[in-house]
């Protein structure tokens, strides 16, 4: 066979690929909030993980996506409640949100204790911490890791011991003031805050990440906002399932992760 003759035919292959899939109708909105490496904010660029991968799929498929900067809580309620909003990643799952929108699931997580070295806390459970009731946790509001996580947060507000706030960077000056002892999130987060803040640079060898014994992994991946319509959202989901069958996740957390960090957050599948 000629080069002429492999070329046509690449060619070909190529064209009968991209009429395979018919485009989204219209732009897709992802409501970026700062989450780690998984999505980053410089300078009012969007990048990271789930960013770089949905603009690798969307080129092969034909959508173009869309990253509107908000609070983690704003781009929540644009996916869930007011239809501004058409994907909101990376979250978790939990029976609240299934009832506001599709999931798919990409990751399995496990959170952790985070806390400062100088003041060591014992507790590897929730039980446990909830049980010392001189600790207070400090948390990013609408942040979830599943419903025993959503419990042990209600009976911490209920007892006065939490402060919510917009951003993990927040949260982490809150730990490093004393103001409060722990929080509890996925290691990559918080690292990822202490990495990119010159702010808390100090902090970076003064914290401590402990599993927690009583909180179940958790699902990570994806919601899908019931203002898309039926092709779009059938597309979407087409795409999402590349991820898996092209297991195009893991060499991204590779290039954003230390090995250390995927080994204390990620579950492999």
């Amino acid at each position: 066979m000629t080069t002429l003759m492999r070329g046509i035919i690449v060619f070909a292959l190529n064209l009968l690929c991209a009429m395979t899939w018919a485009a989204c109708s219209r732009p897709i909105i992802v409501p970026a909030a700062p989450t780690g490496y998984s999505i980053r904010i410089v300078d009012n660029q969007v990048s990271g993980i789930y960013p770089e991968l949905l603009r690798e799929l969307g080129k092969k498929y034909g959508c173009q996506f869309v990253f509107p900067i908000v609070p983690r809580a704003r781009a929540e309620a644009m996916v869930f409640n007011s239809g501004e909003g058409d994907l909101l990643l990376p979250v978790s799952r939990n029976s609240t949100r299934d009832q506001k929108g599709e999931f798919y699931y990409l990751t399995t997580i496990r959170p952790s204790l985070v806390f400062l070295k100088s003041k060591p806390i014992a507790a590897t459970s929730l039980q446990a911490v909830q049980a010392s009731v001189n600790l207070k946790g400090a948390f990013v509001r609408t942040y979830s890791y599943g419903d025993e996580y959503n419990h042990f947060l209600e009976v911490l507000k209920s007892q006065n011991r939490v402060t919510l706030v917009n951003d993990m960077d927040v949260v982490a000056k809150l730990i490093n003031a004393q103001r409060a002892d722990f929080t509890v999130v996925a290691a990559t987060i918080f690292a990822t805050e202490l990495a990119d803040n010159p702010d808390l640079a100090t902090l970076r060898d003064q914290i401590e990440f402990v599993g927690l014994s009583d909180i179940a992994t958790i699902q990570n991946g994806v919601y899908l906002g019931k203002s898309l319509n039926a092709p779009d959202h059938a597309l979407l989901l087409t795409m999402l399932s590349e991820v898996h069958l092209q297991n195009l996740l893991r060499p991204l957390l590779e290039k954003y992760y230390s090995k250390e960090l995927i080994q204390a957050t990620f579950v492999r599948n």
